[in-house]
């Protein structure tokens, strides 16, 4: 059940005393899932890195101008060869994608073909002139912006680009688009969204799936956004997309890195008029990860010149059809919610409670409630109404709480904060509330404060607890829009950790101070790390594994090599592999999955090598020695599993 999903989801925000659970504990995103709101194509990349995939695309459009002109006398049949019209577009080469910046927007990259070979025909016939065009333009830098969910909201060209060539980079990036849920991607789970495509906006399905390759995602087309085709001023013809039910694009993503390894897309799609069939196209796209690496800083400050000058001379041209993440939002939400209002909505709402499978409309409630409160801001008060009266963790409280933290507008959060006071002492709806109002992507200073009341005078620990969490995702929030705000939380954090009475309130402040991900949060959880409690110890290192810095992963290093405690020493490996271990975490990695005196830890390092260093021949070797050699049984099996698998 979705409820379901979304309780355990929510629960990590609580204390618990399970490794996995620490390293869970007080996120905002759930094991096995791309960050909450981040974009999962490039989202754990860095400023610099550059990402090459090799890629191979395969275009085929067939139109029927009989079709399309209306045309049905006897005649057609025997010229039916010349009313053919037929176009492919082949595309091969190497993709270099890097990372440009990053905001609470989205990333911008750059996009460019190394020697891109190009085959294009119309018919029997080639056109080299034209692929000439087509692959200058696709070996020139090309800046795309992806918003924070996933999708393609800008594109900057420069002015005089071949319009060939632009065409041939949409209908690649058209592929390369990948959509988050609004609270990430989670393994097991299947969401639904509303894109924008090189022809149409779009309804694409999504399922996710945690295998020993990684995060599978699967995504499926389900309809097109129609719209009636005038073919003179008497008639208007409908116009309807069939897309086959066996295309789908199937993505892979790296599980910690949120970093795309490979695609593999599959498309057909047949397009009508009334009932005249007048097109169809075939997709075929494969693409996977062959290197990565840093650009040189001089590199990356030209490109950002580049970018910037754009921006200067550049106007978009009607062709590109570029649309930014506010137009896109609006147009996505209205077509969603056309004209339905909030009493059909709650009648919906009624109705989907007392069904027989009261989990079948969730999706379609929610984004329809969620479109509601962002284009009539005015309606927030009343959903929150809703939650109100509904009961504790039923699926009503969940659709109603994400429709209006997504939205995020102010009066979406100041309806959060009037449910939240209604039901104060309500453990359950504020373990929902309360996060749902801190991850709003531009929290206000009302919903900063009442989180911060809540933190400390709530009297229910549990309570109290999931507010000084949910705190430090406020300040995280917070830093590009807020900056000063969000220092204030750092420092606010950091003295609570210093300051602590006990070590149960010392462990809550450490996981809300890793929250803030700032780098001025680390002094303070350094200190911890060395703290004489083993539980402690473990805990600064899961604040740590959102702080990647020099200083930080010496500390990791060292606990992981040096500590007296097994649980410090696995929790450090963890961390390691939540981050991407580097060349020397590797070794360090092979060392302790040879030599520890513990066989968890050894087990857990040969794991984790395993995940991110499979491909490595001397990783094969290690794991094979293992699985002979080791004097632990469960190690073995362990081995012997994993080469296997």
């Amino acid at each position: 059940m979705l409820s379901n999903k979304l309780i355990s989801i929510r629960l990590m925000l609580c204390l618990v005393v399970t490794l996995s659970g620490l390293l869970n504990a007080g996120c905002d995103r759930p094991s096995s899932h791309a960050d909450s709101g981040t974009q999962p194509f490039l989202g754990g990349a860095q400023i610099g890195e550059t990402f090459v995939y090799n890629l191979s695309y395969a275009g085929k459009g067939e139109a029927s101008l009989q079709g399309i002109l209306q045309r049905n006398d006897d005649a057609s049949s025997e010229n039916a060869a010349s009313k053919q019209v037929k176009i492919e577009r082949h595309i091969a080469g190497r993709l270099k994608i890097t990372c440009v910046r990053k905001s609470l927007d989205g990333v911008l990259t750059s996009i460019r073909f190394i020697h891109p070979k190009i085959t294009l025909k119309f018919g029997d016939d080639r056109h080299h002139e034209a692929e000439i065009a087509i692959a200058k333009t696709l070996a020139d830098p090309i800046l795309v912006t992806f918003n924070r969910s996933g999708a393609v909201v800008g594109i900057l060209i420069p002015p005089g680009t071949n319009r060939l060539g632009i065409q041939a980079l949409r209908a690649v990036l058209d592929e390369l688009q990948i959509v988050a849920w609004d609270r990430g991607v989670v393994s097991g789970f299947t969401w639904t969204t509303q894109e924008s495509g090189t022809r149409s906006n779009y309804r694409a399905e999504y399922t996710a799936k945690l295998t020993d390759d990684g995060l599978r995602l699967r995504k499926r087309r389900i309809r097109y956004d129609e719209r009636n085709t005038s073919m003179n001023e008497q008639f208007l013809i409908e116009q309807s997309t069939e897309i086959d039910p066996s295309s789908s694009t199937e993505i892979v993503l790296d599980e910690n890195r949120r970093i795309v390894m490979s695609i593999k897309s599959k498309r057909t799609e047949s397009q009508c008029l009334g009932n005249r069939h007048v097109s169809a196209n075939h997709v075929r796209m494969t693409m996977e990860l062959v290197d990565e690496n840093k650009l040189a800083s001089e590199c990356l400050s030209e490109l950002i010149a580049y970018h910037d000058n754009l921006l200067e001379v550049t106007k978009p041209a009607p062709l590109l059809v570029i649309k930014f993440a506010e137009e896109i939002q609006r147009e996505i939400h209205t077509n969603e919610l056309g004209k339905l209002t909030f009493e059909d909505l709650k009648k919906m709402l009624d109705e989907a409670a007392s069904s027989a499978d009261p989990n079948k409309a969730t999706w379609d409630l929610y984004l329809k409630f969620k479109a509601l409160a962002y284009l009539q801001p005015s309606q927030s008060q009343a959903i929150a109404t809703l939650i109100a009266r509904a009961e504790p963790g039923s699926q009503q409280t969940y659709v109603l709480a994400g429709a209006l933290g997504k939205a995020g507008n102010e009066e979406a959060q100041k309806a959060l904060i009037w449910a939240i006071q209604q039901d104060w002492q309500d453990w359950v709806k504020l373990s929902l509330l309360i996060p749902t109002l801190a991850e709003v992507r531009h929290p206000s200073l009302q919903a900063e404060q009442v989180i911060r009341e809540t933190a400390f005078h709530h009297p229910d620990r549990r309570i109290a607890s999931t507010a000084e969490l949910a705190l430090g995702t406020v300040a995280h929030s917070l830093r590009e829009s807020a900056p000063t705000r969000s220092r204030a939380i750092v420092g606010e954090l950091a003295n609570r950790v210093q300051s602590a009475a006990t070590n149960d309130d010392m462990e809550v402040a450490l996981l809300s101070l890793g929250n803030t991900r700032s780098n001025a949060a680390f002094p303070a959880i350094a200190a911890a790390a060395d703290h004489r409690s083993p539980r402690i110890r473990t805990i600064a290192l899961v604040a740590l594994r959102w702080i990647q810095s020099a200083e930080s992963e010496e500390i990791v290093l060292e606990a992981a090599v040096n500590d007296s405690d097994q649980n410090v020493r696995l929790a450090a490996i963890e961390v390691m592999a939540f981050q991407g271990p580097d060349t020397d975490a590797v070794s360090l990695l092979q060392r302790l999955a040879k030599e520890d005196n513990d066989e968890s830890v050894r087990m857990t390092s040969l794991r984790c090598l395993w995940d991110k260093t499979k491909a490595q021949e001397s990783t094969v070797e290690l794991v094979s020695e293992l699985a002979v050699s080791d004097e632990s049984e469960m190690v073995r099996r362990a081995c012997q599993d994993l080469l296997s698998s």
